[in-house]
């Protein structure tokens, strides 16, 4: 009797081997991994627009802005994250101020630093606020090694529509009729959406933060094909 039990047992066994996968494994299990990944870069940069509000009028206290271009470090940031937040160095946010007159927005405001306040408060800047890091391989196309379709989806159920959050990737004169900053690079969205990343963040270091820059990380590095994007303007 206990020999058949065995013999039972070890059929049983093999034929849970050869069952297929559930066809809603990537609903049950995968998908809601890639959430947690763009969950983090978007509680990141959900935080660091509060720290914007704080450093604006009336707010601040003042009547300009107390912000300057640079990075916000992820400990800036404790007051406005949720208990337990992992605060690591996957993403990355900064505060860049640049000139709006500028063609395609290719160029910083003149003034920082300063004596007499952040050059952020020119009437001539506008403020762009971007999260950014690298996509893991775990969440590329092994063909193509752009953004697999459960990160995808992971973006639209955690953000939803829109053009500020997605990857980043080259524009190749795709724009809409009315946008106005056609630079060399694009935010890429779930669907067709997509907006243009300022050239001067595209092709410049941000003084300061060395190696952390997003022509550092997203552009020029072989290692990071794609990057998570999420960019909010102050104009």
């Amino acid at each position: 009797m206990y020999i058949w039990m065995l013999l039972a047992t070890f059929i049983t066994l093999l034929y849970a081997f050869n069952l297929s996968t559930r066809e809603d494994m990537q609903n049950l299990y995968t998908v809601p991994q890639a959430e947690s990944v763009v969950a983090k870069i978007v509680t990141q940069h959900r935080a660091a627009e509060e720290y914007i509000r704080d450093h604006q009028p009336p707010n601040n206290g003042n009547t300009i802005v107390s912000y300057y271009p640079g990075e916000v470090k992820i400990d800036d940031l404790e007051y406005y994250l949720p208990y337990g937040f992992d605060r690591d160095d996957e993403y990355t946010t900064l505060i860049y101020c640049l000139d709006r007159n500028s063609n395609n927005l290719s160029s910083a405001i003149a003034g920082c630093p300063g004596t007499t306040g952040s050059c952020c408060s020119n009437p001539d800047a506008v403020t762009y606020l971007v999260t950014f890091g690298c996509i893991p391989t775990r969440w590329r196309n092994l063909i193509t090694g752009k953004p697999d379709n459960n990160l995808l989806k992971a973006i639209d159920s955690v953000v939803g529509f829109g053009m500020d959050f997605g990857y980043a990737t080259a524009s190749n004169g795709q724009w809409n009729a009315n946008e106005t900053v056609k630079s060399t690079m694009m935010i890429r969205g779930r669907e067709t959406t997509y907006t243009s990343i300022p050239q001067y963040i595209i092709s410049n270091t941000l003084s300061g933060v060395g190696n952390k820059s997003f022509n550092k990380v997203c552009v020029n590095n072989a290692n990071c094909p794609y990057c998570l994007v999420y960019m909010t303007p102050y104009i």
